[in-house]
């Protein structure tokens, strides 16, 4: 899992597109107490599969854009930057062979604590070499 993540993390650092919207960061599991918004917060969960012959590690990546511009402008532009930078993502994951990489859910867009969130889902296939 650790690798995944440090992927996701490089992933994110070399998309200055996604980089230059997603102004206050990428932040593993929480957002930032005090953060320029907007920003995304990514969570990991690891999902058992077992293949045929072969043992996949199979995860579920949620992304949670946040904003707290009013209206949809905003959280909606991080949205197509980030679907740019990862679906169907090829990225390199240290030790893993990336079978697949891509978005399964979006949305819905809410209101928490004062901000604006949308999560997006991915699921992601990888094998150990």
């Amino acid at each position: 899992m650790d690798a995944l993540i440090q992927a996701i993390a490089t992933t994110f650092d070399n998309n200055a597109n996604l980089v230059a919207v997603a102004t206050g960061g990428l932040h593993l599991s929480e957002g930032p107490t005090e953060s320029t918004d907007p920003y995304i917060v990514f969570l990991v969960t690891e999902i058992p599969f077992w293949g045929f012959k072969i043992d996949y590690e199979r995860y579920l990546i949620t992304f949670v854009l946040v904003s707290s511009t009013r209206g949809a402008a905003e959280i909606m532009s991080l949205y197509t930057k980030l679907k740019a930078c990862f679906d169907e993502s090829g990225m390199s994951v240290t030790g893993y062979i990336n079978i697949r990489f891509y978005r399964v859910t979006s949305g819905p867009i809410e209101r928490v604590d004062d901000k604006w969130t949308l999560s997006v889902q991915y699921e992601c296939y990888l094998e150990e070499t």
